[in-house]
């Protein structure tokens, strides 16, 4: 039943990204989108909130996603997720 849930609940969260969001994938310099997050049967391994670090002393609320192969921060805005990114790391960590 726990599968059955994290699969919803990844269906959720891809529904709520804006489907403009990209950013570039940190290592290989391709462009990550909304789309790949169901690619390649990714199963959604844990999701939570963390506070990110900015520069000049600027903290940031972020979702954290993990997926089986991939690890990737959303911002919350009008109800819509928005990829983010440390300033020091591209947005999307794929092992």
């Amino acid at each position: 039943m726990a599968e059955k849930e994290r699969k919803q609940r990844l269906f959720e969260i891809y529904n709520k990204i804006d489907p403009k969001a990209n950013l570039v994938q940190l290592g290989t310099g391709r462009k990550f989108k909304k789309s790949d997050i169901l690619l390649a049967d990714r199963k959604l391994m844990f999701e939570g909130k963390a506070t990110l670090q900015q520069a000049r002393n600027r903290t940031q609320e972020v979702n954290v996603i993990v997926l089986s192969d991939i690890l990737f921060f959303l911002h919350e805005n009008n109800q819509k997720f928005y990829f983010c990114s440390p300033d020091i790391l591209g947005t999307v960590i794929q092992n």
